[in-house]
Parts: structure tokens; C-alpha cells; sequence
């Protein structure tokens, strides 16, 4: 008992400290991301990013197929061979090659099907990335192993940087329209790919060997059936909608859940690359695996419940300065994702617990739930339109939460009570952050202020609220898990002073 404390202390700080650490670069992600979503709007029209979203929806899934779950479970092994490693390489190439003629093949079958022509040579250029993306999900899966996500983010935020701020905008600006897209998101991953193999530095000399494939498969096909379900329960409504309707609903739709799955997908990488592997470190200990599902539950509700609240608060606001006049038609819809945008957080910290225990079965019926609820919904309503699709898409991704967060309670043994309590500190936050903000945006609306205005007195109070929680908030209202993570977030930022003086250093 005595001796397994230590060990849990140190598995913690260092989770809390990586991620506080990568909660700034993710906040420096999230800047680019936006500063390059926000110049491409104004570039580039709806049926553009409408071509691009029906091209990447099939990238995707290829690209789920071509990792057959072996990323997971690289991360969730116990213990790592180099002969495993090599192994999972080999296998990981072998079904990217396939992959690749299969995407030549049925490129010109899909775009007949989403009714997109258009969609046809963009898939065919994009699946180049399925080859590139092989060495990117070993290397990504050995890095996490280490718990360096850090570096990882840092990664990716230099090809994106480097990707679209010379190829991307360099192409729009040109009139490559939808080209300027797909040769920036090549870049992307050909960049990251160097970057991460020079980082995990894995052997990249091919090996089969039997036994070890067998021991990767048994694990690596639970989590591939597991990542296949999520993809059509999140990528449903927008087949579903570029089929039903034309390529322009489809840009609208994908650049209002794209801004809406910004600051859920910068979690869901928290999740999966700092949270997953620290929870499969701990999966045997009971006492342990409890603890850190409910700290993985309050950290979730304390961030996660202010944001959805004030992305709901000024889903105007967002959209027309992000993305400007032309894309009005976006932010009923995007007012309707931001309502589930908590719920999708907090699912992915009970989809990590069970996949860090492997209690896969209770992970593929959620999102077998989820998927079918996302289906049915979006058929019904998409001839209202986009906001009835963004309602239905909504109730589902609540449902999939209460099925999953059930399941995740009964493999940690947490009660429905201790659950609700650890959402405490989470409403305390949301209240006082979500008042203020409604306030000025009701007042500011009154008289007829910009948007960019309302948005910009936000940002000001929304920066101050963070300093002050960061090094003011009493500890009764954010609780020891918010006044820990707030000092490692005073740790973080003095260690990225001090390197940025005294030595900067390269990826």
C-alpha cells in the first residue's frame, strides 16, 4: 500500500504537469487554427470547403482502417519489443499500401455517391497522406508511451503553421480554390510525419513476426471496431447532409461543426495522448484507476462547462468575425453544437477509461448507440435544414453520454453521487463566467456594437478571468484539482520564460 503512494504521486504530478504544459500549446493551436480558418473564409467560398469536407470524410476513414488499431495499442501494451515495434510498422505499411489502391479504386464510386464530382480527384491526390500517415501513428504511439505529449503538439503545430501559411493562403490567394486546401493538408502531413519519426526515432526496418502480430491484433481489432462505430456516429451527419443536399449546406455544416470541434478535439488529444496512457498505467489498481477518472471527470466539468456555455453566449459573435457576413446561414447551427459541446468533452474521458481497461464490448455498444441515434436523426430532420440536423446530432451526443459514463462508473466502481459531485466546481465556474459574458454581449447587442467589438470586450474579461484563476481563484470555488492544475499552469509558464531566454531549442 505504502509503496504503490509514491508511485501514484508521481504518476499524477506528472500527468497534471503535462498537461498544464499542453494546455498552452493547445491554446497555441487553437490561436493558428483560427487566425488561418478566419483568412481562408474570407478566400475561399462554402462549396470549396464543401468538396474538401466530402474528400477528408473518406480520407478518414481510410485512414482508421490503415492504423488497425495498432496506435492504441502501442499505448496500452504493458511492456514494448523492438521486434513489436518493427512488427507493427510492417503491418501498418502492408495495410496503408492496400488502402491507398483500394482509395484509387472507389474515389470515383464515392463522389457518385455524395453526388459531388468535384470530390473525385481531391480523394485520389488526398490518399497519398494514407502512405505518409503510417510512419505518423507508430512514432505518434511510442511518443505516447513516454507521456511526451508536449511534443507531439509542438509537431503538429509547425507543419499546420508551416502547411497553410505558405501553401494554403499562397493557393487561395492564387484562385486554386478547393486546391489550396488539398495541397496544404499534404504538406501537413508530410511535414509531421519527418517530425515525429526524428522525434520517436522508432526502427523503421520492416519484420513480421508471427506471434508478435498476433498478440497486436488481438488488441489492435477491439480498438479498430471500437474507432470505426465513433467514426460514423461523428461523421454520419455530414455524409449524410453532402449527400442529401449539395456541396454548398455541406461547406456551411462542416465549417460550423469544424469551429464547434476545435476545442473538442484539442481535448479529445489531451484525452488520448496524456489521459489514456496514464489511466493504462494504472489499470490493475482499483484505488488508483477510481481516483483518476474522477479528477479525469471534475478537470472536464471545470473547463469544459464554461466553454460550452460561453461558445453558446456569442455563437454570433464568433462566426461573423471569424468567419465574416457571407457565412451568417452558420451560427444557428453552430449555437445548437456548442449546447452538446460539454457532453462530447466529457465522453471522452469515460471512453478512455474504457479503453485503457480494455472493457471494449462496453465502449463499442456506446458508440454503436450513439451511431445508430446520429443516423436516424440526421435522416429524419435534414430536409429542414441545417439547424433541425444540429438539434438531432445534439440529443444524441447527450444520450451517448449518459449510456457511456454509465458504463465507465460501473468498470471505476463511482457512484451516481460522487459523479455529481465532482461536476461542482464545474457549475460554480460556468456561472461565473457564463453570467458576465451574457451580460456584456446582451449590452454591447443593445447598442448596436460590432462584432468584433463584443467579441474583443470578451476576450479581455475572458483573459482576466484566466489570470485570476491561474494565480487569485480561492480554492473553494475551482477545488484541489483546479488550485493543482493552476499551479502547474504557473510552473508551465515560468519553465517556457525561462527556456524562451536562455535557451531556445528546436523541435
Amino acid at each position: 500500500m505504502t509503496s504503490s503512494e509514491p508511485a501514484n504521486k508521481g504518476l499524477s504530478h506528472q500527468v497534471r504537469s503535462e498537461v498544464a504544459m499542453t494546455s498552452i500549446y493547445q491554446g497555441a493551436g487553437i490561436a493558428i487554427d483560427l487566425a488561418y480558418m478566419a483568412t481562408l473564409s474570407r478566400l475561399l467560398s462554402p462549396a470549396d470547403f464543401g468538396v474538401m469536407a466530402t474528400a477528408i470524410l473518406f480520407l478518414s476513414f481510410c485512414n482508421l482502417l490503415r492504423e488497425i488499431g495498432l496506435g492504441a495499442t502501442i499505448v496500452q501494451l504493458p511492456s514494448l519489443t523492438e521486434v513489436e515495434q518493427r512488427t507493427a510498422l510492417t503491418l501498418v505499411l502492408i495495410s496503408s499500401a492496400i488502402l491507398f489502391i483500394l482509395a484509387q479504386a472507389c474515389a470515383a464510386p464515392f463522389a457518385r455517391f455524395m453526388n459531388m464530382p468535384a470530390s473525385e480527384v481531391v480523394v485520389r491526390a488526398l490518399s497519398f497522406i494514407i502512405i505518409v500517415q503510417a510512419f505518423t501513428s507508430i512514432s505518434e504511439g511510442l511518443l505516447l508511451r513516454r507521456l511526451e505529449m508536449r511534443r507531439i503538439r509542438m509537431s503538429e503545430i509547425a507543419a499546420k503553421t508551416l502547411a497553410y501559411g505558405t501553401t494554403g493562403i499562397g493557393l487561395a490567394f492564387a484562385g486554386f480554390g478547393y486546391w489550396a486546401l488539398a495541397a496544404a493538408s499534404i504538406c501537413e502531413a508530410s511535414f509531421l510525419a519527418l517530425v515525429l519519426v526524428y522525434a520517436a526515432k522508432p526502427n523503421l526496418r520492416p519484420i513480421f513476426d508471427s506471434p508478435s502480430s498476433r498478440r497486436l491484433m488481438g488488441k489492435g481489432s477491439g480498438f479498430t471496431a471500437s474507432r470505426v462505430i465513433n467514426f460514423i456516429a461523428l461523421r454520419a451527419d455530414i455524409a449524410i447532409v453532402g449527400r442529401s443536399l449539395d456541396a454548398v449546406h455541406l461547406g456551411l455544416y462542416s465549417r460550423a461543426y469544424r469551429l464547434m470541434s476545435l476545442p473538442t478535439d484539442v481535448y479529445a488529444r489531451m484525452a488520448d495522448r496524456v489521459v489514456f496512457p496514464a489511466m493504462a498505467k494504472v489499470q490493475s489498481n482499483p484505488a488508483r484507476l477510481k481516483k483518476a477518472y474522477l479528477r479525469g471527470v471534475g478537470l472536464t466539468a471545470l473547463f469544459g462547462m464554461p466553454m460550452s456555455a460561453v461558445i453558446y453566449i456569442l455563437a454570433p459573435e464568433i462566426v461573423l468575425s471569424l468567419l465574416g457576413k457571407q457565412w451568417g446561414e452558420v451560427i444557428p447551427v453552430f449555437s445548437f453544437l456548442a449546447i452538446g459541446m460539454y457532453f462530447r468533452l466529457a465522453s471522452r474521458v469515460s471512453g478512455s477509461l474504457l479503453r485503457a481497461t480494455a472493457a471494449i464490448r462496453a465502449l463499442i455498444l456506446s458508440q454503436a448507440v450513439y451511431a445508430c441515434l446520429t443516423i436516424c436523426g440526421t435522416l429524419l430532420v435534414v430536409g429542414h435544414g441545417l439547424s433541425a440536423v444540429a438539434t438531432a446530432v445534439g440529443l444524441a451526443i447527450f444520450v451517448y453520454f449518459c449510456v457511456i459514463t454509465a458504463f465507465a462508473c460501473k468498470v471505476a466502481r463511482v457512484s451516481l453521487i460522487e459523479l455529481i459531485i465532482e461536476h461542482r466546481y464545474g457549475m460554480r465556474v460556468s456561472a461565473m463566467v457564463g453570467i458576465p459574458c451574457f451580460v456584456i454581449a446582451y449590452v454591447l447587442r443593445l447598442e448596436n456594437a460590432h462584432a468584433s467589438i463584443i467579441l474583443l470586450c470578451e476576450i479581455l474579461y475572458l483573459g482576466l478571468f484566466s489570470l485570476c484563476f491561474v494565480y487569485r481563484m480561492p480554492i473553494n470555488l475551482i477545488g484541489n484539482e483546479g488550485a493543482e492544475f493552476s499551479g502547474h499552469m504557473r510552473s508551465a509558464i515560468r519553465s517556457m520564460l525561462r527556456s524562451g531566454r536562455n535557451d531556445p531549442s528546436s523541435l
